[in-house]
């Protein structure tokens, strides 16, 4: 039997204190910062796929470049084709922008573009 990822939910789940949840992560990430744990990973899905979110970058160039080289190397290390969407770049949307390291990042920074790297099972 596979095990399946459990994607994060969002700061309600993660701090919270009842003891029900209620939210796609099944659990796993309840409570978890409330009981002094650390913050879970992101998560993402895109064309069936689960992504990890590796990075934030000030400058697009910058996340894109280090998205083709990740997709390079895994796509390698996978036996996949080079051109295989290992890895991608993406802007934060007004959704991400609300996440506390996004919003600690562009404390210091005018742009934030995100980086994911696939996760293989």
């Amino acid at each position: 039997m596979t095990s399946t990822l459990h994607g994060t939910c969002n700061l309600a789940c993660w701090q919270a204190r009842e003891p029900v949840c209620h939210c796609m992560c099944g659990g796993v990430n309840h409570g978890l910062m409330a009981q002094g744990g650390d913050q879970p990973g992101r998560y993402c899905q895109r064309k069936g796929r689960q992504f990890e979110l590796h990075e934030i970058y000030p400058r697009w160039g910058d996340a894109q470049r280090t998205a083709y080289d990740l997709s390079k190397q895994l796509s390698t290390q996978h036996g996949l084709p080079w051109f295989s969407e290992s890895a991608f770049e993406q802007h934060a949307t007004g959704h991400m922008l609300k996440w506390p390291e996004v919003q600690r990042f562009l404390a210091d920074h005018h742009h934030a573009y995100l980086v994911w790297t696939r996760i293989f099972k």
